[in-house]
């Protein structure tokens, strides 16, 4: 065994082994920085009424902001983070958080037009729903004495329904051969039903529950629904590429607080004095 030889080597090596300690500790002193929360997040949702997910038709936050808006207020809180809230026309928010005017938005179903403005949560190349803000449900509704019927994604006895102008739904009905009734809101909705001017409406699942209460005996909903679909916070591409591990941990959090809160939310919306 050449000895020297031996030794030559390891203080050879001494030189590396300080650099590389070196350069692990300077790792270690930048690391929190990198991966430090923000102080502040600014985040825009639309300025018209979507109930319960947010209220009043503003550019400002009412006391009683919408389901949505409570869960990003909570999550902002809990990861000590101080919330500057923006409502903007709806274009105008996915424009504000493409252009990174904004650090993020909600509510936003999956486009991928929209993908590739923004970033989702995502899981194997799709949408993860285990981190989706919210669902919302499209359901059929009729008198109880009426024989309509809902089976195998065929709606009988009825060729006429109300639905709210604009609802995304619409097309779908289309498609079913449908002829469609629009009315301009849940209210609306309710009373052409009752009236029976129409055997059946489409609404969304809790504006529609707002309203119908009072005429639960009378009303039936019927299932499965007619269209579900997941919505999603989503973050400006510059703010996710800066914060890659914060956005992830806000995710989580939100649907965390969404998990533990919904519920409790969804019947102090319900149950809000009619304007």
């Amino acid at each position: 065994m050449n000895i020297p030889a031996l030794v030559a080597k390891k203080h050879a090596s001494l030189p590396y082994i300080k650099n590389s300690l070196l350069g692990t500790l300077i790792s270690l002193l930048i690391i929190p920085f990198t991966l430090a929360a923000p102080v502040s997040l600014k985040i825009a949702y639309s300025d018209v009424e979507s109930f319960p997910y947010f209220l009043k038709r503003s550019t400002s936050i009412p006391k009683d902001p919408g389901i949505s808006v409570e869960i990003i207020q909570m999550a902002c809180k809990e990861l000590n983070i101080q919330l500057d809230l923006k409502r903007f026309p709806g274009k105008r928010v996915l424009a504000s958080i493409q252009g990174d005017k904004v650090d993020g938005g909600f509510l936003f179903s999956y486009k991928s037009e929209r993908a590739r403005v923004s970033v989702y949560p995502m899981v194997q190349g799709k949408p993860d729903t285990r981190l989706k803000m919210d669902t919302i449900s499209y359901f059929f509704y009729k008198l109880k004495d009426n024989p309509a019927n809902w089976l195998d994604n065929k709606l009988t006895g009825a060729d006429n329904v109300g639905v709210n102008l604009g609802f995304s739904v619409i097309s779908q009905l289309k498609k079913m051969g449908l002829n469609i009734k629009e009315v301009k809101s849940p209210i609306e909705s309710l009373q052409i039903l009752l009236n029976q001017r129409v055997p059946v409406v489409v609404a969304q699942e809790y504006p529609f529950q707002k309203y119908w209460n009072s005429h639960k005996d009378k009303i039936e909903k019927l299932y499965p629904a007619v269209r579900t679909k997941d919505y999603f916070f989503i973050f400006s591409r510059s703010f996710h590429e800066q914060n890659k591990n914060f956005t992830i941990t806000f995710w989580n959090k939100i649907a965390e607080v969404k998990n533990r809160e919904y519920e409790k939310l969804v019947d102090k919306y319900l149950n809000l004095p009619v304007n």
